[in-house]
């Protein structure tokens, strides 16, 4: 398998929110999302885990900093997207979700 980092800003179809697959607390994950030119629809979740961080006022707790998504996709790719919640522009607040990396078999690439 090879991963290939690519770090940019998807964007969630609003059709395409599905409650039942989160937590209390979890965003909705969006089986939809645009990237590029692209909507992509999401067939499977593989995994998930939080990624978490210390308070960064010193009290010591720690905080979910990022929802991490192994997906597969329609058409057959694996994904890794996520979820920030401490990142967000101020400017653009709703620029939370991301596409971490496409994994491919080393074969196909």
């Amino acid at each position: 398998m090879k991963e290939q980092f690519i770090s940019e800003e998807i964007k969630p179809v609003a059709e395409g929110l599905d409650f039942s697959l989160s937590a209390p607390g979890e965003p909705a994950l969006p089986m939809k999302f645009r990237w590029r030119d692209e909507v992509i629809e999401i067939a499977e979740l593989l995994s998930k885990e939080k990624v978490t961080g210390p308070c960064t006022h010193g009290s010591g707790e720690r905080y979910v900093q990022k929802h991490c998504y192994d997906i597969r996709t329609k058409n057959g790719r694996r994904m890794r997207i996520y979820f920030d919640r401490t990142h967000a522009s101020k400017r653009n607040p709703k620029k939370r979700w991301w596409l971490f990396s496409i994994v491919t078999d080393d074969a196909s690439v």
